[in-house]
């Protein structure tokens, strides 16, 4: 829980008055305020503080007496002036109002799909005006339905399918490359749900499209990691499909990862776990030799590759194709 204690030995307001014996509902109140404080990350508005029966002038008193701290028009922070960052994305909804959610790429970042970067809070409103104040980018958006809203971490924001829609149409696509990657790593892309929020017109839906058109064309695999390499670098920078788990070499019990048999390329995917033991390895190296005698060129990949930097392994991989 935030402290809701300010940061001076001087008593709140309301702790003065009722020992001044101005009786239990001052008392009340300030169980009020400090307990909205503690389920709202320390933040409080001016319009919650009236509905549980603060009057203007004692919300006043509190803000001259520091133990509330402006962030926005009617919304503060309790006890301090150092509000977290998620206190700050709850701050600005309360701010825009109505029907109001954190939106773009602060709505994966809320999900710990990605890292924060620090920019600047955006949040979406089907009931304000679009703009730019108090730190916060608000864009405004007639369509936003009640359904497409949810809570994470008890901040009000869009539902992940349209935050990543959202981060198609506003990010570069290297940045959105790397959202899709991170989101898909977690198994959070949904394929249907992520379909159904596209719109003709809707900024970034032509870009979620394709990549969507490439999922469907993945073949299956038998591992995870196998997984991630067709879908983070294949389809996600549009390389030709490969065979998967061929065997190349008509007498030898050899099994590759991938196969391009028209150029001659295979490709083998080494993890953290198959391919970490010095046995392994040496196993590996010895199918490489056999593969380049018969006038194959493999190539291989480790997972610390695939989900830091698919683009380079795009690169690498698309020039032995062509």
């Amino acid at each position: 829980m935030l402290p809701t204690t300010p940061p001076t030995d001087r008593e709140p307001p309301a702790i003065s008055l009722a020992r001044r014996g101005e009786g239990r509902e001052v008392r009340r109140q300030h169980r009020l305020l400090t307990g909205m404080a503690a389920r709202q990350h320390g933040v409080v508005s001016r319009a919650g503080l009236l509905a549980v029966g603060f009057g203007g002038p004692q919300i006043d008193r509190l803000i001259a007496a520091e133990w509330l701290h402006r962030l926005h028009a009617g919304v503060y922070h309790v006890g301090h002036p150092q509000p977290t960052r998620i206190a700050r994305h709850l701050a600005a909804t309360m701010g825009v109002g109505g029907q109001t959610g954190v939106s773009h790429r602060p709505g994966v970042v809320l999900r710990g799909v990605i890292a924060d970067d620090g920019a600047l809070i955006q949040v979406t409103t089907a009931t304000g005006r679009g703009g730019e104040r108090d730190g916060v980018r608000i864009h405004e958006s007639r369509g936003l339905r009640p359904g497409e809203l949810t809570g994470v971490q008890g901040v009000p924001t869009v539902r992940l399918e349209r935050a990543l829609i959202e981060v198609a149409g506003s990010c570069s696509p290297k940045e959105f490359a790397r959202v899709w990657n991170a989101m898909d790593r977690k198994r959070l892309i949904d394929p249907l749900l992520l379909a159904g929020q596209l719109r003709r017109g809707r900024t970034g839906s032509a870009a979620v499209r394709a990549r969507l058109d490439a999922y469907a064309e993945l073949p299956p695999t038998e591992s995870e990691l196998e997984e991630l390499f067709l879908t983070a670098v294949i389809g996600a920078y549009g390389l030709p499909m490969p065979v998967p788990q061929s065997s190349p070499l008509p007498h030898r019990v050899l099994r590759v990862d991938f196969a391009w048999p028209h150029v001659r390329v295979i490709v083998e995917i080494d993890g953290r776990t198959w391919h970490a033991i010095q046995s392994t390895w040496g196993e590996d190296h010895e199918r490489d030799l056999a593969l380049r005698l018969a006038g194959w060129r493999p190539l291989r990949y480790t997972h610390h590759q695939l989900t830091h930097s698919p683009e380079l392994v795009a690169t690498d991989l698309g020039s032995a194709l062509t």
